[in-house]
């Protein structure tokens, strides 16, 4: 054991002294091999989303919001529709869905939106996206 905390994220992403709750990795640039975008979320007494880009070489931190309640303890995952990323968060009380307006190599330029609140005395776990990109119509 140490006092220093190691990123379980990915080696060389600077400053990741923090506890990470979720994370998603893009390949957004076509010039640089493999994934080259992250977005982690983290809880340092708030929660906080944080953007990294990747050169080839090293990750660099490009923007970082505290967003409060809304990214504490939450499940990430996302997708890039229309050249914006877009992530959506899961914590025990909502889905939220959150917009970066920004190039993916600018400055986190963030909207969020809640999209569907837990009823009372239940909660939601975690979110992702199924395999299939055709939408499926579920009556109850």
């Amino acid at each position: 054991t140490s006092s220093t905390r190691v990123s379980p994220v990915i080696p060389h992403v600077p400053d990741l002294n923090f506890l990470v709750h979720g994370y998603v990795f893009f390949d957004a640039d076509p010039s640089v091999s493999g994934v080259d975008l992250l977005y982690v979320n983290g809880d340092q007494g708030i929660g906080y989303l944080r953007k990294y880009i990747y050169d080839g070489g090293r990750w660099t931190e490009v923007g970082v919001a505290a967003t409060g309640a809304t990214f504490k303890n939450a499940a990430l995952t996302g997708t890039i529709k229309e050249g914006k990323v877009v992530l959506y968060a899961s914590s025990n009380s909502k889905i939220t869905k959150i917009t970066d307006n920004a190039a993916f190599n600018d400055k986190l330029d963030v909207k969020t939106e809640v999209l569907v609140s837990a009823a009372e005395n239940t909660a939601f776990r975690g979110l992702t996206f199924t395999p299939d990109s055709k939408p499926i119509l579920v009556k109850r």
